[in-house]
């Protein structure tokens, strides 16, 4: 008699749910339909959305320009002394971190410490890169971002979601800050850029976690108006 079940069988205010569709990643990788980390399916909703005036939200759950720093002559990563896992790439601060103790390499190095090449190259899409490859496929859309990042400093987080809801903004790009309680009457699309990295983390309740994630990003959508759209960009 603790606890107490509350069921809800239908959205508030009677809004229609989002339809979700999946993006194919392998599929659109064959055919030569990506560009940088947006599939063909992606990019198009968000041109149409942006022309009806309504806004994006894209999910990437990882903050940083690239997950990794990886040498293509031999394979060689810088890892953290500490935890021994792979260094996240940010290209603004110049500098790799681990997200797990604060650890950093600062300069980033230029050359394999393994076999002394200089093929390092940046792998995987953190929302720093989001937001470049973002300028490239849509010039004249304003964007923002949300993550630990660009939210340390006092009113930052304030600053970016009353922007975005003054509608200063066409496209916001975030972790899972962008995912909870936020309801913003004029997104028509969510967009989740990489949705097989939640299901591989080393937990053994991840793939409930993934689903809990998925489906309150997903919510952001179609709050008002207009029925929204949810694209999950998927390897599976």
């Amino acid at each position: 008699g603790r606890l107490d079940l509350v069921q809800m069988k239908r959205r508030y205010g009677g809004v229609m749910l989002p339809e979700i569709h999946s993006a194919d990643l392998r599929e659109a990788h064959k055919k030569g339909q990506m560009k940088g980390h947006f599939s063909r399916d992606l990019r198009k909703a968000m041109e149409e959305v942006m022309a009806d005036g309504r806004q994006v939200i894209l999910f990437q759950n990882r903050r940083g320009y690239a997950p990794m720093l990886l040498c293509k002559t031999c394979g060689w990563m810088p890892k953290c002394e500490r935890c021994d896992v792979a260094l996240t790439h940010h290209k603004w601060k110049r500098e790799l971190n681990c997200h797990h103790c604060g650890f950093t390499v600062d300069p980033i190095p230029r050359s394999c410490a393994a076999c002394g090449s200089g093929t390092l190259e940046s792998k995987g899409l953190g929302t720093e890169r989001g937001v470049e490859e973002l300028a490239e496929l849509f010039p004249n859309a304003r964007v923002g971002r949300m993550d630990l990042d660009t939210t340390r400093s006092g009113k930052s987080y304030e600053r970016i979601v009353g922007a975005f809801q003054r509608r200063e903004l066409d496209i916001l790009i975030g972790t899972q800050m962008i995912s909870k309680g936020l309801d913003f009457a004029h997104v028509g699309l969510v967009g989740v850029l990489s949705a097989d990295r939640m299901l591989n983390q080393p937990d053994f309740r991840s793939f409930e976690r993934a689903y809990q994630m998925l489906t309150q990003v997903a919510g952001r959508s179609g709050r008002s108006g207009m029925r929204g759209k949810v694209i999950i960009q998927t390897l599976a």
